[in-house]
């Protein structure tokens, strides 16, 4: 007998959803002039989505997405996700030799009903990172 599990096929289509928005983020970020550093790092428990330079500046983006009709993306930031993102942002530091320019960006990426993926990239989106 075979029991299909809901679950598991939102899941995986909540990871595909991700994954589709975390590249069309890196693009959006080499189109403008950023260098991709990393992609999915492990610091313990917590993840970055990517890592990125721009001129001197180390950047930690985290990126969320929203399937079509459903919230404002950015309104995942919430304060628990920030405390894991400074988590993570500041081992990320840390592991990269403490470079003295830092930030945590963020972006958030809506698909809309079209087939569009709408960005919206906030620099700084989170501050006191160590």
């Amino acid at each position: 007998m075979i029991i299909s599990n809901s679950n598991s096929t939102k899941d995986a289509s909540r990871k595909k959803r991700g994954r589709t928005a975390e590249r069309a983020v890196e693009k959006w970020l080499r189109d403008r002039g950023y260098e991709i550093v990393g992609k999915n790092l492990r610091f313990g428990h917590d993840e970055i989505d990517l890592l990125v330079r721009r001129g001197e500046t180390l950047i930690v983006c985290e990126v969320r997405s929203r399937k079509k009709g459903a919230i404002d993306p950015s309104w995942a930031f919430d304060w628990k996700k920030r405390q894991r993102l400074k988590r993570a942002a500041f081992s990320c530091w840390v592991a990269f030799g403490c470079p003295p320019l830092f930030q945590i960006d963020a972006a958030a990426v809506s698909f809309e009903s079209d087939g569009s993926i709408k960005i919206e990239y906030y620099e700084n989106a989170v501050q006191e990172c160590a």
